[in-house]
């Protein structure tokens, strides 16, 4: 019976740990996807604006 009880209180904090790395794993790629997206911003918008420095150069 105590043997029982150990392999299932193991079994639930195997699951609860399982469960916390999932939920790291996922915050980190998260926060992955969101810098990433933060740096095409940047460069897609400084890029906009040499093109537009380049149209507004042709005309007076």
């Amino acid at each position: 019976m105590k043997r029982l009880f150990e392999q299932i209180t193991n079994s639930r904090k195997s699951r609860c740990a399982q469960a916390m790395i999932e939920y790291v794993v996922l915050a980190g790629m998260l926060t992955a996807c969101i810098a990433m997206f933060a740096v095409f911003l940047v460069a897609f918008k400084e890029h906009g604006g040499r093109v537009l420095d380049l149209v507004a150069a042709d005309y007076p």
